[in-house]
C-alpha cells in the first residue's frame, strides 16, 4: 500500500491543530460510529467539492477555505455527466476505547473511471489507494464487484477520522456511500452475489429457451430477442461490476466501454425486435424509417464509447428516452388493431422502457437516485423478461394455430380432389381408347421434335459440327475417362486464315459455302472418335483423345493445315483459298483444369498467327 509524506513545516502544524481542536467547524457534520449497527448510509455525513478542473491537491481541499458543501439526508449524490473531479470528506467520530468490529466502506457504482482513497494518519501523513474502472480489478484491495476500502476504527484509532474520496469519470457521477461492519457486508454480499446469480441465470435459461425455439421454428424474432437478452445481460453484468470481475479483469479498457456499449446494443436490438416482432415495415412504413434511424442511432454508440465516452454515454440516455414513448406508441396502436402478442409486448416493453428512463433520467441528474432508479434496469429487466416470454409463446401458439389450419385447408383440398378424381375416372376410362391413337401419333412426332431439337441444341446449324455446349460434354466426358485410364488428351484450336477477304470479297453466301466445305475436310482428317467444333465465325476447336504424344498431335495438326490449304471452287465458279493457324496443347490426368487448358491453346494459336500464320504451335502446362 503506498504512503506518502506530506511536507510539514509551522503552517502545517497549526492546520491540523485547527482540524484537531475544531472538527465539527472544520468539517461540518460528522457520523458517530457504534459497534452493533452493522451499517451506516452515509448520505447526509458527506460534504462533497466540485473542481471543475481537476487540479485540486490533497493539500489543497485540506486547506480551511476549501469550499465544501455538506450533503443532506436523502441525497443521493448523483451529479449527472461532468468534466468535474469530486471530492468527498467524511469524518468518523468514534466512542472512548474505539471500535472492536473491522469497518469497510462501500461505494456501490462501479462504472466509475478513477476512485482515490485518503486516509488521514496521526502527524499528517495519509493512506492513499488508487482504484477504478480504468485500471485492473487486481489493483482493488478487496475483491468485490464494487469499490470497498477497509477502514480502521480499531481503539487506538478513536476520537475523529478523516477520510477523502477523490472521484473522476466520464461517465455518470453517482457516489452511494455506505460504511458497513464486515461481518454484515460480508453477509450482505453473499445474499446480493447470490441474488444476482439467480438473475443471470433466469437471463441465460430465458435465451436458451428462445435459441431452440429459434431452431425449432426458423423465426428470426427469436433470434432477436435471444441477442436482446445478452447484451442487456452484458450491459447489466458491466453495471453491477460482474463483468470486470469475472470476464475480463485484466482488460479495463474494454470494461470501461462495455457498460454502454452493452447497453447501446441492447437498444439495438430492442429496436430490431419491435420492428420484426410487430411487422412494422408493413403496417407502418414510415413509423419504421424512425425506428431504423434509432437503430442507427444505437448501433453507432457500441463503438462510439472507445472514442468519446460521455457524449456516448449522454447520446444513449437519450437515444433511449426518444425510444420509450414512440415503443410504448407503436405497442397501442398495434394493441388497438389487435395484432396478436401486441398487449404483451405492450406490458413487458413498456415496463422495461419506463424503467429504462427512469435510469437516463438519473444518468442526466434529472432525477433523485433511490431503490427504483438504481436498480430500474434490474426490476424492468425481469419483468420484460417474464412478459416478452409470454408474448413469444403467443407468437408460438399462434404459429402452430396457423399451421394447423393450413394443414386442415390442405387435406379438405386434398379430399375435394379425391372426389373430383373419382367423379372423372369413369369418364377418363370411357376416353381411353380412343385417345390411346391419338397419344400413340403425338408421341411419334414428339420423339421426332425432340431429337431434331436435341440436333439443333448441340451442333453448328451451318457446318453440323458440334457447338460448344457438345464440345463441354464431350470435354466432361473424356476427362473422365482420362482420368480413369491414364490417358492424355489433345486441344486444338483452328483459327482460319485469309477467310475475312474471302467473305468481303465475295460476300457471306460464299463464306458459307467454304466454311461447310471446310468442316467437312476437318472431320476426314480427325478419327470418328475425336471431335470437332464450330466455335463461332472461321474458329473451331478439335479434341483428341487417347492421343500418344505431342508429336503425333503436331502431325494431325499439319495434315488438317495441308487439307484446309487446298483450293476450293465455289458454286460460282470463283477459287478461293485460305490457311490455318493452329496452337495445340496436351491435358494430363493431372492437368485437368478446362479453362488453362483452353487459355494455352488459344495462346499457342496466337504464337502461329504472329510467326506468319498457316502453321501450327504447342504450348505445354
Amino acid at each position: 500500500m503506498p504512503f506518502r509524506r506530506a511536507p510539514v513545516n509551522l503552517l502545517g502544524l497549526l492546520r491540523l491543530c485547527l482540524l484537531l481542536l475544531l472538527p465539527c467547524a472544520a468539517h461540518g457534520t460528522s457520523l458517530s460510529v457504534h459497534d452493533g449497527a452493522g451499517r451506516y448510509p452515509l448520505a447526509g455525513f458527506v460534504d462533497v467539492l466540485e473542481d471543475p478542473d481537476g487540479r485540486l491537491t490533497l493539500e489543497d481541499v485540506r486547506q480551511p477555505s476549501a469550499q465544501f458543501r455538506p450533503t443532506r439526508r436523502g441525497d443521493d449524490m448523483s451529479f449527472g455527466y461532468r468534466h468535474s473531479t469530486y471530492w468527498l470528506r467524511l469524518v468518523l467520530t468514534l466512542p472512548p476505547g474505539g471500535s472492536r468490529e473491522h469497518w469497510s466502506l462501500e461505494l456501490a457504482y462501479p462504472t466509475l473511471d478513477s476512485v482515490n482513497f485518503y486516509r488521514m494518519l496521526p502527524g499528517g501523513d495519509y493512506q492513499m489507494t488508487e482504484t477504478g474502472d480504468t485500471l485492473p480489478f487486481g489493483s482493488r484491495r478487496v475483491d468485490h464487484r464494487n469499490y470497498v476500502f477497509p477502514v480502521d476504527l480499531s481503539g487506538a484509532n478513536a476520537g475523529s477520522q478523516v477520510f477523502y474520496l477523490r472521484i473522476r469519470s466520464a461517465g455518470s457521477l453517482t457516489f452511494p456511500l455506505t460504511l458497513w461492519q464486515d461481518s454484515a457486508f460480508a453477509e450482505a454480499s453473499q445474499r446480493s452475489y447470490a441474488a444476482l446469480s439467480l438473475y443471470f441465470g433466469a437471463f441465460a435459461a430465458m435465451a436458451l429457451y428462445n435459441l431452440m425455439l429459434y431452431f425449432s421454428l426458423r423465426d428470426r424474432v427469436f433470434l432477436v430477442y435471444v441477442t436482446f437478452v445478452a447484451s442487456m445481460a452484458l450491459g447489466l453484468a458491466s453495471q453491477y461490476g460482474l463483468a470486470f470481475q469475472f470476464l475480463w479483469p485484466d482488460w479495463p479498457a474494454l470494461a470501461n466501454v462495455a457498460y454502454p456499449g452493452g447497453f447501446a446494443l441492447a437498444g439495438l436490438f430492442g429496436v430490431l425486435f419491435t420492428r420484426r416482432f410487430l411487422d412494422v415495415p408493413t403496417h407502418l412504413p414510415r413509423f419504421d424509417k424512425v425506428l431504423l434511424v434509432l437503430a442507427l442511432s444505437f448501433a453507432i454508440n457500441v463503438a462510439l464509447p472507445w472514442f468519446e465516452y460521455q457524449w456516448s454515454a449522454i447520446w444513449i440516455s437519450l437515444t433511449a428516452v426518444t425510444f420509450c414513448p414512440l415503443a410504448l406508441g407503436a405497442g397501442v396502436w398495434f394493441v388497438r388493431r389487435a395484432h396478436h402478442g401486441a398487449r404483451y409486448y405492450l406490458a413487458a416493453w413498456g415496463l422495461l422502457l419506463v424503467f429504462t428512463a427512469a435510469i437516463a433520467l438519473r444518468n442526466m441528474g434529472w432525477m433523485p437516485s433511490n431503490f427504483i432508479t438504481l436498480n430500474g434496469m434490474q426490476i424492468g429487466s425481469a419483468l420484460e423478461m417474464m412478459l416478452l416470454s409470454f408474448a413469444l409463446a403467443h407468437r408460438y401458439n399462434k404459429l402452430r394455430l396457423e399451421k394447423d389450419l393450413a394443414q386442415q385447408e390442405a387435406l379438405q383440398s386434398k379430399q375435394r380432389m379425391v372426389d373430383t378424381l373419382k367423379e372423372s375416372e369413369q369418364l377418363l376410362e370411357q376416353r381411353v381408347m380412343e385417345r390411346t391413337a391419338e397419344l400413340e401419333a403425338a408421341n411419334a412426332k414428339l420423339e421426332e421434335q425432340q431429337k431434331l431439337l436435341r440436333e439443333m441444341a448441340h451442333h453448328d446449324p451451318l457446318t453440323g459440327l458440334a457447338n460448344r455446349l457438345l464440345l463441354d460434354i464431350r470435354l466432361e466426358h473424356a476427362m473422365q475417362v482420362a482420368k480413369r485410364h491414364n490417358t492424355t488428351l489433345a486441344l486444338l484450336l483452328l483459327d482460319l486464315d485469309g477467310f475475312k477477304p474471302v467473305n468481303d470479297t465475295y460476300g457471306h453466301g460464299v463464306g458459307d459455302e467454304l466454311l461447310m466445305e471446310l468442316a467437312q475436310r476437318m472431320q476426314t482428317i480427325v478419327r470418328q472418335t475425336d471431335t470437332v467444333a464450330r466455335l463461332g465465325g472461321d474458329e473451331f476447336i478439335i479434341l483428341l483423345e487417347s492421343v500418344a504424344s505431342a508429336e503425333a498431335v503436331m502431325l494431325v495438326a499439319e495434315k488438317l493445315i495441308a487439307a484446309l490449304r487446298v483450293p476450293m471452287t465455289v458454286s460460282s465458279g470463283v477459287e478461293v483459298r485460305v490457311g490455318a493457324s493452329i496452337g495445340l496443347t496436351l491435358m494430363t490426368p493431372n492437368d485437368m483444369d478446362r479453362e488453362a487448358i483452353i487459355h494455352r491453346a488459344d495462346a499457342a494459336m496466337y504464337d502461329a498467327k504472329a510467326a506468319g500464320g498457316n502453321q501450327a504451335r504447342f504450348r505445354a502446362g
